[in-house]
């Protein structure tokens, strides 16, 4: 049965091929569609994206409420530094989650227009094979080269945000490593205080330049 099916299509190809109404123009028509089907699924695609965005965006809004908390914490008890590093804190949350939000953007636009190119790729080695309009042949594939120019600048989109995302990720993790840090020294009796104060900003300014 699927042999059969199979067969009846590859007939209707090929007198679509060898009919007058295979022109040019028509195979046009015929990739224009397909690109706007595969456009029509990224934008769905897209729009899921956006949902999981504003999941996001609540939940980093609430980390950011509970940061606001601590800084006041801290003015309220004058100590400026802490202040400074919930501030930098904060805004590395944000910026973090707005990478995020480009990384699933840049891959989703990257694999999607792969795939369009994949599909007119396939396209016109099927015109050729089946001894159809050369010309539609030809069109199918520098649109589908085209594509992939476009997907592999998409993906290089990716690649870099991807680099940016991990450099805000290493300085979350090295600033809450900071205050648990301040937290833990604050915890010890006075009388050492200063003395680990002085190894945690000797450690600060020696691997500074490390993060």
């Amino acid at each position: 049965m699927p042999r059969d099916i199979l067969q009846f299509i590859n007939e209707l190809i090929v007198q679509f091929c060898e009919s007058p109404v295979s022109s040019p123009i028509t195979w046009c028509l015929g990739i224009i569609w397909i690109i706007k089907s595969i456009y029509a699924l990224y934008k769905i695609k897209v729009k899921t994206d956006e949902l999981t965005a504003e999941r996001e965006a609540k939940e980093i809004s609430e980390a950011v409420k509970n940061l606001d908390v601590l800084a006041e914490k801290s003015e309220e008890e004058n100590r400026d530094i802490r202040t400074l590093m919930f501030e930098n804190l904060k805004e590395l949350k944000e910026f973090y989650v707005i990478c995020k939000q480009q990384i699933r953007k840049s891959f989703s636009a990257a694999m999607f227009s792969c795939f369009a190119g994949f599909v007119l790729f396939v396209f016109a080695v099927i015109i050729f094979l089946l001894g159809g309009n050369n010309s539609a042949s030809l069109m199918a594939g520098l649109s589908g080269t085209i594509v992939e120019i476009v997907s592999g600048l998409y993906f290089w989109m990716y690649r870099e945000t991807s680099k940016q995302l991990g450099k805000y990720h290493k300085r979350l993790e090295a600033t809450e490593k900071y205050l648990i840090a301040l937290q833990i020294i604050e915890m010890l009796p006075e009388g050492n205080r200063n003395e680990q104060y002085g190894k945690l900003i000797d450690y600060i300014f020696e691997n500074v330049n490390k993060q």
